[in-house]
């Protein structure tokens, strides 16, 4: 996921006026955009699954709480957080349109704030630890005015980049997790909702999961030779130790798809309370 810095995405949907988010929203458009996309998070994604909104979405459509909700018309526990986010389970054939449709209705979940106006001190009744105050001489002119702030301002660059990165939104994202990993876990997990009998190492491949296959191996002395792949190994007459490495490999991949699916439900339950990607429950 692209980190959150000064410079904030602009976003426009028609007629009204650009809003601004931290983290760069889905692009929908086909015409080539200036902006630079957060790294892919899975081969051939389209331009619009490049932002962790589009994951908040996914997500949340995994919650069976909310699709209780949703198929309830906002009725149920999770009422207020319907209220918010609405129907996330569109019934339009193409998946584009479907995230298309429900990011116009709610981008506004996520967009920040309008800036605080600057005003005299002595009316403002809001000031907070990201505030710099500062005197104007009036005095003197306007260029000398404006010159000396953006030379304050670069003198506290730093103060400047981590209040410009603090988020004002409703649903501000909580944590820094690259989308790729975020994809992931839910190829696990779907993988486990589609096939609920699978093993765990059975569970990896059917996610697709990259698994590192190379293992040890000795000499006839016992000493050590190297570290090689499992197909090598057979290849090669190393059978015994062929046969101990598909084991490794078998816990291995236990292990992986393990992790990513307590990841992933941690995610979906605490997305249940508008909180993403946020790990603890």
């Amino acid at each position: 996921m692209d980190e959150p810095n000064s410079k904030r995405h602009e976003y426009k949907i028609g007629n009204a006026k650009p809003r601004f988010f931290i983290y760069a929203p889905p692009l929908f458009t086909n015409r080539k955009s200036k902006r630079m996309l957060p790294n892919k998070p899975f081969r051939n994604a389209e331009k619009w699954q490049h932002s962790i909104y589009y994951y908040w979405y996914e997500y949340l459509r995994r919650s069976d709480d909310y699709k209780k909700c949703c198929e309830r018309g906002g009725k149920g526990k999770l009422a207020k957080l319907y209220a918010d986010f609405g129907d996330v389970f569109d019934t339009a054939n193409i998946k584009q349109e479907a995230f298309k449709n429900w990011w116009r209705q709610h981008a506004n979940l996520f967009w920040e704030a309008d800036g605080r106006k600057v005003d005299e001190a002595s009316v403002v009744n809001d000031i907070e630890n990201t505030d710099l105050i500062v005197r104007l001489p009036l005095e003197v002119r306007t260029s000398h005015i404006v010159r000396n702030v953006r030379r304050l301002l670069g003198e506290h660059e730093k103060r400047v980049k981590k209040a410009r990165a603090k988020s004002r939104t409703k649903y501000p994202v909580l944590s820094k997790v690259r989308l790729a990993t975020l994809q992931k876990h839910l190829d696990v997990y779907d993988a486990l909702v589609a096939n609920p009998k699978l093993k765990l190492h059975e569970l990896a491949d059917e996610a697709g999961l990259m698994v590192d296959d190379f293992v040890y191996y000795y000499d006839e002395n016992g000493d050590l030779a190297g570290k090689k792949t499992i197909n090598w190994l057979w290849r090669n007459g190393y059978d015994n130790y062929a046969k101990d490495g598909e084991k490794v490999l078998k816990r291995r991949k236990r292990q992986i798809a393990r992790q990513h699916l307590e990841a992933a439900k941690e995610y979906i339950s605490n997305v249940e309370s508008g909180k993403f990607p946020l790990r603890k429950r």
